[in-house]
């Protein structure tokens, strides 16, 4: 169910920010994708394929990237980034972790390439 309400607020920003003429043109959008988010990235890949085969956008491409998260260590203060499901500290191994966790989902860029 998320992996459907990020897919169309990727089309709605596309919608919102490209042209006619950059609709004829090779779309490629990335996105960042927390770790530790409900939603995996070939579900996401899925509803938002699903969701443009109908549209002017069918043929755009997601690159799904993950999402970096800041963890302070409370044991040694070490300030870690993790972009991958792992709840320990990178330095000492403890898992008592203070995380930094904004969004878990965001457009990063739209790259338009000539066909």
């Amino acid at each position: 169910m998320h992996e459907t309400v990020f897919a169309n607020e990727i089309l709605a920003f596309l919608k919102r920010v490209l042209t006619q003429e950059s609709v004829r043109k090779k779309i490629v959008v990335n996105v960042k994708l927390s770790p530790f988010s409900h939603v995996s990235p070939e579900n996401l890949a899925e509803a938002f394929n699903n969701l443009i085969s109908d549209t002017e956008f069918k043929g755009t491409k997601i690159v799904i990237m993950p999402l970096e998260i800041l963890a302070k260590c409370k044991k040694c203060k070490n300030i870690s980034s993790i972009t991958r499901k792992g709840l320990n500290c990178q330095k000492c191994g403890s898992d008592n972790l203070e995380l930094n966790v904004d969004k878990e989902f965001y457009i990063e860029s739209i790259e338009l390439h000539e066909e």
